[in-house]
């Protein structure tokens, strides 16, 4: 019986030990909070700075919101620093969302595995904020990872509502309301609609017949409307010569 006891103290001891996963998660957890102590410290007066400004400029009813663009990641440009600065300053300022406005990678020069792995790299910054992260996408993306898929060049490639799974979309503090073809959504918060349309329709600038349909039927709302997108609407038109 004694034997006995000691063999069910020894599988409860080990069942008690986190497994590898466990501790290599643990550990890279660590070493995030250790990277954005470092970044806070290094950027301190700009951080300040740009806080004293927004918190100065708001009202009880002002709906904050944190905008990025054209990250470009890479290989030769590590463009994370920016995305966990942009999260420590939407925090310090209540902000209600993150955008990236597209082109998160470079994607030009590299094969679509690699472009697949930097998109992953990239936002894997989102798994340790509260923050939505909302993207819309761009043109270095769909060239990076999609354009072989439109084409039929490259079975490896994955379609534009694929990107957007990448690229943050499965965060589980956003409930999007998507396009027919993925690539639109819009996301409601408090009193504002925020929607996104897809620029990149075939990997040429310009909007689908799918992306003026969906902004039409977004559009039917009381809530105040930004509508976002990483051409401007007034530099684009499509095969119909529709424009926004």
């Amino acid at each position: 019986d004694e034997s006995n006891l000691e063999v069910d103290e020894i599988i409860n001891l080990f069942e008690k030990i986190p497994d590898s996963s466990d501790i290599i998660k643990i550990e890279e957890d660590k070493q995030l909070l250790l990277h954005d102590k470092i970044l806070e410290e290094k950027w301190s007066t700009e951080i300040n700075e740009i806080v004293k400004k927004v918190m100065k400029n708001r009202d009880s009813k002002t709906i904050t919101l944190s905008l990025i663009t054209d990250t470009h990641h890479s290989s030769s440009y590590n463009a994370k620093d920016q995305i966990e600065l942009l999260k420590i300053i939407s925090e310090k300022v209540n902000s209600k969302a993150i955008l990236h406005l597209g082109d998160v990678i470079n994607g030009y020069g590299t094969s679509v595995d690699a472009n697949k792995e930097y998109l992953v790299d990239f936002w894997s910054a989102q798994d340790d904020t509260f923050l939505p992260i909302l993207y819309s996408i761009g043109h270095h993306e769909m060239y990076g990872v999609g354009r072989e898929a439109e084409y039929g060049e490259d079975d490896t490639a994955i379609e534009r509502k694929d990107v957007l799974g990448i690229c943050g979309q499965s965060n589980k503090y956003i409930n999007l309301v998507h396009s027919s073809d993925g690539a639109g959504w819009y996301y409601d918060i408090d009193n504002l609609r925020i929607i996104s349309l897809d620029s990149v329709s075939n990997t040429a600038v310009g909007f689908s017949d799918e992306q003026y349909d969906f902004l039409q039927n977004a559009l039917i709302t009381n809530q105040k409307v930004i509508v976002v997108s990483h051409v401007t609407p007034r530099h684009t038109t499509n095969a119909n010569n529709r424009q926004v």
